[in-house]
């Protein structure tokens, strides 16, 4: 051997420990979502699992610190740059201010439900309808926000997520959320 090589043995060892550590740090994670009441109220957005809920729960700490759920999009990065001048106004890709890490599991997690997810659920037809005209990427990113939107929704008004609501329900036909009542969409 050169030097700064390691033997094959020393690798393998090494892939072993690593592997067991995150099994052990996935164990850890999926029980502390199950075991919080709001991770676990999270868990029921569709393509939501321990680990996003768990992200979301600790990157947001206050959920009331946000006026409107809609603002989380911006806080965590998943909004548009704008780039003004004079009377001319361009949308570039997204920020990626915010946490970079819970926007990858509110990707990802909009990935499994676009395509993977079974269950029925409004914010999925919206985004297939989506991909359809624009394409998997941008369906994915809006899919990403509005889950992030219905995750700090659901968490705000401490109810549970109602995925069949229609999409284009008016607000003014909405029902006014209070706790322990069904969260109903409108998307």
């Amino acid at each position: 051997m050169r030097g700064g090589e390691r033997a094959p043995a020393a690798d393998a060892w090494i892939c072993e420990e690593l592997t067991a550590y995150i099994v052990e740090a996935d164990r850890r994670i999926a029980k502390f979502a199950q075991t919080n009441p709001v991770t676990r109220r999270l868990m029921q957005v569709p393509g939501v699992g321990p680990i996003c809920a768990a992200s979301f729960y600790s990157i947001i700490e206050n959920p009331h610190r946000f006026a409107r759920s809609t603002d989380v999009g911006a806080y965590l990065g998943m909004v548009p740059k704008l780039r003004q001048s004079g009377t001319s106004l361009h949308h570039a890709r997204i920020t990626r201010t915010g946490n970079a890490m819970t926007r990858s599991h509110l990707f990802l997690a909009a990935s499994v439900m676009l395509t993977r997810s079974v269950e029925q659920c409004a914010i999925r037809d919206w985004g297939a309808a989506l991909r359809a005209r624009v394409g998997y990427r941008k369906a994915r990113l809006a899919v990403a926000r509005k889950i992030a939107t219905a995750m700090l929704s659901i968490w705000k008004t401490a109810a549970t997520l109602c995925p069949t609501q229609s999409v284009s329900t008016p607000l003014r036909e909405r029902r006014i959320w209070s706790p322990m009542q069904t969260v109903e969409m409108r998307l």
